[in-house]
């Protein structure tokens, strides 16, 4: 570690040494290998392997082979502080980086946790894992990012700050301070663990997100009731409307404005309907949801409470009348059989052996052996009336000999009537003779009518309503399709239907065989009204002033005068073409001036547009006054452009290496001319994929550094060695080596291998003790013996014996071709 220390490069050692701060460094390398030197790999030995932790201060400079500057520090009045951790980096004026795996880039930047980065003047990252990028930021949660710096120049700004453990602050003045929570946008703040501030100025900063969520009703919420975030995308007096919301479907999805629509309309429905069942004169007010109280007029009340008038509200007028019936039941105790009142007559065994039987609170029971009673089960408010009649669960109504009503709040009225006895089958209606509801909210009206799925109605005798939701209206009619599911019918190119494609039930008002007529049905309104004859008969004459009007229609409409100025604002379809169009007109954003002839798309799924445009293969596009595709998947742009590459061919390949990313032969070309008349292709981005197009600003990247590596291949050459960046030449050297003038590396190397050869052959013994520069020998023992083919001995005593072998040390034996085996 080297607080106040900074490293130089030492030439005359060839190593990186520390020095004091205050030292300067700077100067020229003469050798060839350091002008080739980058950034990269300066960087790459700054942060090398085995050195702990490294601080920066001042001024360092890295030249180039002119001598010039390639990266420079300036002195800085402040210490680089440095860090206790290991492997730190710390970069800058008043840098701190004191935590393992540390890294602080900038003025008076700190990082202090554990894996900390910074980049940023006066910018802090002091947890575990936490980022801070830009001036000023600061990252002080456990693995927290901090991004935006203070802004500069008219409207100053705080710099973006994440204190909570992994949260994010993204943007100038953000605030993230809690736990997972995410601030994106200019001045944004998410103060609420798990919560997201989305937009410039957004809050999340909810104090109620325990609070169980808004209750419309008494069910319990499906969802959880209590909140693990929120996502804020505005403020107080500063909301946003979240737009191209898809209707939610889970019971944790959003509702856009359409389902509350729905809701409403469902509300308002509901409104009415209530207002009608309480009658009285009670109205619906669809703008504010009040529903009006009834007046309920009780022509005897007076002589039950003393007050007279008409009753304004349900439970008066019902308590007015329970008043008089407890009146009544203390006053009548019993009627003798035969005997009652007024029109009112009872006969029976008069023994007690077929008396009513009733034995919930508000139940009753009229006849002989009626019942509203069933052990076991609460049968309050049952009511059944007639010989045998039997109402056996809550609310049920049975009035009729043998008649019988289960499942609740059912009702069974005629002879021998009856609803589904099984708990949860509420709300049944049988009225008539052997009359059948069999299903749930189904009712069933007629002699002998009958219905046995869910919510369905057969009124009139004999019929049957065998399917959900669904109307069985007349004698003998039959509900009972069993394509319900199956979308409805849309004509051919007819516009899509508004309503829901499958049907919710249907109504039958006959069977097949006998079916009936609908007669005084009103014109249709709605797009879910039914049509009536008079509709019909408009719309076949209108149709017939079309055919009456449009003598051929067939394949094309070769004239349409000089133009259509109105067909119902319009047109959705003119057969398969409109083969002229007069010169100057088209439709809206397209338009011809021509009067060549027409173009011509022959290729399967081509297209051709412009005079005289040719698309003749599959897939191709010609697009402009004489434009020509003719080879398949191709693209003609531009009047006179012309297809005519060679799709086959391999594409140009400027090295030997494999090409990245592409196919050997194109699928198609593009082309925005032909031989002799190209066009130029302009604000062409810069590519980014192997398959994308190259800019001009690529390609003057690109001979920039081919420049770079001509000059210093030129100069690592040396010998007057030259570059030419206009032809890419590379002059000759010129090498004087033993007199001789040499004008390639390959002659001169050859000449001093020469005379190294003549060398080996004439120096027998070094003294021992002495060698040449960086090898020497200090031994008294025998010379080494290297007899093998190809042998190489080096060392005292050493012996290398076998062909290719090697013998390296004192005394090694070498007799095959192991390295270094000791003797």
């Amino acid at each position: 570690m080297n607080k106040a220390y900074r490293s130089v490069w030492n030439e005359s050692t060839g190593t990186w040494v520390a020095v004091q701060e205050n030292a300067k460094g700077r100067g020229k390398s003469t050798s060839s290998s350091s002008k080739s030197k980058t950034v990269a790999s300066i960087l790459a030995l700054t942060l090398s392997t085995g050195m702990a932790g490294h601080a920066f201060a001042s001024s360092f400079y890295i030249n180039n082979s002119n001598g010039e500057p390639m990266i420079k520090g300036d002195d800085c009045p402040g210490t680089t502080i440095g860090g206790s951790g290991t492997n730190y980096l710390a970069m800058g004026c008043n840098t701190l980086a004191n935590g393992t795996d540390t890294i602080a880039i900038g003025t008076s930047t700190s990082a202090t946790g554990t894996s900390a980065i910074v980049i940023g003047d006066h910018a802090n990252a002091s947890a575990a894992g936490a980022m801070a990028l830009g001036g000023g930021t600061s990252a002080t949660g456990t693995q927290s990012v901090a991004i935006g710096a203070t802004q500069a120049g008219g409207g100053q700004m705080a710099a973006a700050k994440a204190t909570g453990a992994q949260a994010v602050a993204i943007g100038a003045a953000s605030i993230a301070s809690n736990i997972n929570s995410l601030a994106l946008g200019s001045g944004a703040s998410a103060t609420t663990s798990n919560s997201v501030a989305l937009g410039a100025g957004s809050v999340a900063n909810s104090t109620t997100l325990t609070n169980s969520g808004y209750n419309p009703g008494s069910a319990t919420l499906s969802a959880a009731t209590a909140a693990g975030g929120e996502v804020s995308v505005g403020s107080t007096d500063a909301e946003r409307r979240v737009t191209n919301v898809a209707a939610g479907a889970a019971a944790t999805d959003a509702v856009n404005v359409s389902q509350l629509q729905s809701e409403d309309a469902k509300v308002n429905t509901n409104g009415a309907n209530t207002a009608a069942a309480l009658g009285g004169g009670s109205t619906y007010n669809s703008t504010t949801g009040a529903i009006s109280a009834p007046s309920y007029a009780l022509a005897n009340a007076n002589s039950i409470d003393g007050t007279s008038g008409a009753k304004t509200d349900i439970g008066t007028a019902f308590s007015t009348v329970d008043t008089a019936l407890g009146k009544l039941n203390t006053s009548i105790t019993n009627i003798n059989n035969g005997q009652g009142t007024r029109y009112f007559k009872a006969a029976g065994k008069n023994d007690g052996t077929d008396d009513a039987k009733s034995g919930s609170p508000g139940s009753i029971a009229i006849g002989p052996n009626a019942t509203s009673y069933t052990s076991g089960i609460l049968t309050a408010d049952a009511i059944a009336i007639g010989d045998a009649s039997y109402a056996s669960y809550n609310a049920d109504t049975v009035v009729g000999a043998y008649a019988t009503a289960g499942g609740g709040a059912s009702t069974a009225i005629g002879y021998g009537a009856q609803t589904l006895n099984v708990a949860g089958a509420n709300n049944q209606a049988a009225f008539g003779t052997y009359a059948a509801a069999m299903a749930a909210s189904s009712t069933a009206l007629g002699s002998y009518a009958t219905t046995s799925a869910n919510g369905a109605v057969a009124v009139g005798y004999l019929s049957s309503a065998t399917t959900a939701n669904s109307v069985a209206l007349g004698a003998n009619a039959v509900a009972n399709s069993t394509t319900l599911g199956t979308a409805g019918f849309t004509p051919v190119g007819g516009t899509t239907i508004s309503a829901s494609t499958a049907a919710g039930g249907e109504v039958s008002v006959g069977k097949a065989g006998a079916e009936r007529r609908i007669t005084n049905v009103a014109a249709g309104l709605n797009p879910t009204d039914a049509v009536n004859v008079s509709q019909l008969t408009s719309e076949d004459a209108k149709v017939n002033n079309v055919s009456n009007n449009v003598s051929n229609v067939s394949n094309n409409v070769s004239n349409l005068s000089n133009t259509v100025n109105n067909l119902g604002n319009n047109v959705t379809s003119i057969n398969n073409q409109v083969t002229n169009i007069v010169n100057g007109g088209g439709i809206k954003y397209f338009h011809a001036n021509s009067t060549l002839a027409d173009s011509t798309a022959s290729g399967a799924n081509s297209v051709a547009v412009g005079p005289v445009a040719v698309a003749s293969a599959s897939n191709a596009m010609a697009l402009g006054n004489g434009a020509s595709a003719t080879a398949a998947n191709s693209v003609a742009l531009g009047a006179g452009s012309t297809t005519t590459a060679n799709l086959s061919a391999a594409g140009y390949n400027p090295g030997n290496g494999t090409l990245s990313g592409t196919a050997s032969a194109a699928n198609g070309e593009v082309s925005v001319g032909k031989a002799g008349a190209e066009r130029r292709v302009t604000n062409v981005a810069a590519g980014s994929a192997a398959t994308d197009a190259v800019n001009v600003s690529q390609l003057q990247s690109e001979d920039a550094k081919v420049n770079t590596d001509g000059a210093a291949t030129a100069a690592a050459l040396g010998g007057g060695s030259t570059y030419n960046s206009t032809t890419g030449a590379i002059s000759n050297p010129t090498y004087v080596v033993g007199g001789n003038t040499y004008n390639n590396v390959g002659g001169a190397i050859t000449n001093i291998d020469g005379r190294v050869t003549n060398i080996n052959n004439q120096v027998t013994n070094i003294v021992n003790g002495g060698g040449i520069k960086y090898f020497h020998a200090n031994s008294t023992l025998a010379d080494s013996v290297a007899t093998g083919v190809n042998a190489v001995a080096i060392g005292g005593n050493a012996s290398a014996t076998t062909a290719n072998s090697v013998a390296l040390g004192t005394n090694a034996v070498a007799n095959s071709t192991t390295l270094g085996t000791a003797g």
